[in-house]
């Protein structure tokens, strides 16, 4: 929502052929509570989702405008954040399925898997380091090493489930509530 607010504002200041600079401001200005079941991961997943898809839609005239930041940014969120958890989870159920009826051999079956996780294990321990390095004047190596730790272990299942959540239209209450 934050995200589609500052494309709104974004626009009106270009229509107005206003100068501005849009900057990243590092502070945590707000947080999101932990979730505590499936169905409640999944309508969250749905909802920043739809938001994004939305968002993207609204404002697709930026991708074709030319304007350097705005259509690198929202064709990065395009492949990311909409297009990669669909082509991901296919794969998760396509893969196995080319192994049952032999289209591919075990060995490709498994190290699509095993390279999947390694993936997404050093992208999340690399958005860590670069995160403390970047706010951290001295990195605490133990604090690296469990984060480290939970980089890995978050990939092996609740990344799948994440991703596989991102996909649909949400459930039935979520588009009652929708204009």
């Amino acid at each position: 929502e934050e995200g589609d607010l500052l494309l709104q504002v974004q626009t009106l200041l270009q229509r107005g052929k206003r100068r501005f600079s849009v900057r990243f401001l590092p502070d945590p200005i707000c947080s999101v509570a932990p979730l505590e079941s499936m169905s409640e991961i999944r309508a969250q997943r749905h909802r920043w989702h739809n938001a994004l898809a939305g968002a993207v839609v609204r404002h697709r005239a930026m991708i074709l405008s030319g304007q350097a930041g705005s259509s690198a940014g929202l064709l990065y969120y395009w492949f990311s954040d909409m297009l990669t958890p669909c082509i991901e989870t296919l794969g998760y159920f396509l893969v196995p399925a080319a192994w049952l009826i032999g289209r591919v051999d075990l060995w490709f079956a498994v190290s699509y898997f095993l390279l999947s996780i390694l993936m997404g294990t050093v992208l999340s321990a690399g958005a860590v380091l670069l995160e403390e390095n970047a706010f951290q004047a001295k990195p605490d190596t133990g604090r690296m090493l469990w984060l480290t730790i939970y980089s890995f272990v978050e990939n092996l299942g609740y990344r799948q489930i994440t991703r596989a959540c991102s996909i649909g239209r949400g459930n039935k209450k979520e588009r009652k509530k929708r204009p």
